[in-house]
């Protein structure tokens, strides 16, 4: 394997600018998908912890399955009404982002994946 061009933020590294960013679009992009009934898109943007990316294979069935059962808690027509500047994030600290949608909690937070992409913590999800 290559080295990745990203490192690995360690625990209690402040996140940059650059990283909320990337997070908050991440979220931003998982909340479309969920709002607009996209299971597979949304677990694609959750982090499979045994893989350390977006999950895929029989996790991201297991994740889909779990979204099918739960229902989605959204209104569909909410996602033509999303925007981009509705989601804030906010460094938490400990190397995740906390994720705020239209100024309240999300319920989410993100965390970097081993290819350096951000991803919904698939641990708050279940």
């Amino acid at each position: 394997m290559g080295s990745s061009p990203q490192r690995q933020r360690s625990e209690g590294e402040p996140v940059s600018e650059e990283d909320l960013t990337a997070a908050g679009d991440q979220a931003f992009e998982f909340v479309k998908a969920a709002a607009s009934g996209d299971a597979e898109g949304a677990c694609a943007l959750a982090l499979d912890p045994t893989t350390g990316s977006g999950m895929s294979g029989s996790s991201a069935e297991s994740c889909v399955a779990g979204y099918e059962e739960e229902g989605t808690a959204f209104d569909p027509s909410i996602a033509d009404a999303l925007d981009r500047s509705m989601v804030e994030t906010s460094d938490n600290g400990d190397g995740t982002v906390a994720v705020s949608f239209m100024g309240e909690d999300a319920g989410i937070s993100m965390v970097q994946g081993d290819d350096g992409k951000w991803y919904v913590n698939s641990a708050e999800l279940i």
